[in-house]
């Protein structure tokens, strides 16, 4: 296990009795990431059940350390949940966690990019920027399409522009562009609306 992780649930089960490993997780995700109910990652990566996920949030309700807004279905950490986490080391902790998971992004979406040029400048440049998994998400379904839309017009022997080196990619945040659907010979907008 990572040993940043390993010493962020040393820190945490030292202050709590009553958390469980799936608390701390759902907890640390609504302080550091988004406040929308339930994290996907947990059950896919983890294998965590869905009745389990649903359990905690009521563990966490219990012990007063998050609220719940069942119109707007959103999580908000209160005073007593984030004292677990407001000290230089989880913030560190929480740090070297999301550089592994954004990392780990990086190397997917390079796996996938045609133009293998600028890998330092680009992996540089894709981890300055605050992606959530929803962006990162979009960004690799974008480049999807887009990968498919150049070997489509290839195929045809018909002119589409080459792919500009990731890190040019990045910085104009070229996912947001449309392309034409190849099916129905309509402009999608990919990105955001």
């Amino acid at each position: 296990m990572n040993e940043y992780i390993t010493q962020f649930l040393k820190m945490i089960f030292a202050k709590t009795n009553t958390l469980t490993i799936i608390d701390v997780l759902v907890l640390h995700f609504h302080m550091n990431f988004k406040q929308e109910m339930y994290h996907v990652g947990l059950g896919k990566k983890y294998g965590i059940r869905d009745v389990d996920i649903s359990n905690s949030y009521d563990n966490l309700r219990n012990e007063n350390l998050i609220t719940f807004d069942s119109n707007s279905k959103t999580v908000t950490v209160k005073t007593k949940g984030q004292k677990f986490f407001n000290n230089k080391i989880s913030k560190k902790i929480a740090f070297h966690i999301l550089k592994d998971v954004r990392e780990k992004w990086f190397d997917k979406l390079w796996a996938v990019y045609p133009i293998k040029i600028g890998k330092k400048k680009s992996k540089e440049l894709f981890l300055s920027i605050n992606f959530t998994e929803e962006m990162f998400n979009l960004v690799m379904s974008s480049i999807d399409k887009q990968v498919k839309y150049k070997a489509h017009m290839d195929a045809k022997n018909e002119f589409y522009p080459q792919f500009k080196h990731l890190e040019r990619w990045i910085k104009n945040e070229e996912w947001d562009n449309e392309v034409p659907d190849i099916n129905t010979k309509k402009v999608i907008t990919l990105g955001r609306n």
